[in-house]
């Protein structure tokens, strides 16, 4: 059991998210990678700033508090950044979601979970899904859940194969628009051909 009294870089916790997994779901953007895929929409998220570090029991606590409500989310995602780049610290935070009995829980991560710097045998029994693989510049995808092609989606829990069977189906669309304070910000995967417009709404966010 890791220890859930440590601390996690979190980019942004926000509800409702609608476009990354099947139904209404809550976001969790970690903060850090040590990839950088060229094209990558998210730079602004490759730094491991130490001024997002947050407690992992306040922010799965944070999560917790949006399944009290009158519509509780359908799951959350966990993106980022890169989740794996601090696994201790999200294997605690799957782990507490876990406690609370939240079970649909996707992960995004650019590694490879057949590869052995993976984690397969780790995050399989903390996630509800996966979606693996590095972003790869000029592989473009219509598919809703991928920004290219090589990208792979596992599900684990049968109990969600069908849910997510059907979202995997699904064609890209409009991205998802938040106003978080002063900021505006796009969720979603993108076609690559939009991308660009995708960078510099990150880039005039990031001058305010």
């Amino acid at each position: 059991m890791s220890d859930s009294s440590g601390t996690i870089l979190v980019h942004m916790v926000h509800f409702p998210v609608l476009t990354l997994g099947p139904g209404r779901r809550v976001g969790v953007w970690l903060r850090g990678c040590s990839i950088h895929c060229e094209g990558c929409i998210s730079e602004e998220l490759w730094s491991f700033d130490p001024a997002f570090a947050r407690g992992v029991d306040d922010v799965a606590c944070e999560v917790r508090g949006f399944f009290g409500g009158d519509v509780p989310p359908a799951g959350v995602t966990v993106s980022g950044g890169e989740p794996f780049d601090q696994w201790e610290a999200t294997r605690a935070l799957l782990e507490r979601f876990a406690s609370f009995g939240i079970r649909d829980v996707l992960v995004y991560t650019g590694y490879d979970i057949s590869a052995p710097e993976g984690r397969r045998e780790e995050i399989a029994p903390l996630a509800a899904a996966v979606v693996d693989s590095p972003f790869k510049l000029g592989e473009d995808t219509e598919a809703v859940w991928k920004g290219s092609e090589n990208q792979t989606l596992s599900v684990f829990r049968p109990e969600f194969k069908d849910m997510y069977g059907e979202w995997a189906r699904s064609a890209k669309g409009a991205l998802q628009v938040a106003v978080l304070g002063n900021r505006v910000v796009s969720i979603g995967i993108p076609r690559q051909s939009d991308a660009g417009a995708i960078m510099a709404l990150a880039e005039m966010n990031a001058a305010r």
